[in-house]
């Protein structure tokens, strides 16, 4: 039982991994900690991002809106995701 539970453990920090790296290339930033099941995601407004993990298989939610500071202040979109779902 120990060791399945490991392996679901490994397999959710590998996804977490990847799947920041896909969102930081696309413009987006990883705003929850390392390895946790829901992911959460900020974007630029008008960001192609959600409609790319949509169509690699992930179900967004909206969970509001905020503010970055990167060159000047940037309206983003929060968004998260579960990556036990997919």
């Amino acid at each position: 039982m120990a060791a399945a539970a490991h392996e679901r453990l490994k397999k959710r920090q590998e996804l977490w991994r990847a799947l920041t790296d896909f969102i930081q290339n696309h413009g987006g930033w990883v705003v929850s900690p390392p390895s946790s099941r829901y992911l959460r995601v900020e974007v630029p407004q008008g960001s192609s991002l959600p409609v790319r993990l949509s169509k690699i298989g992930y179900s967004l939610s909206h969970a509001g809106m905020t503010t970055r500071l990167g060159g000047g202040f940037v309206t983003v979109d929060v968004l998260e995701l579960d990556l036990l779902e997919n």
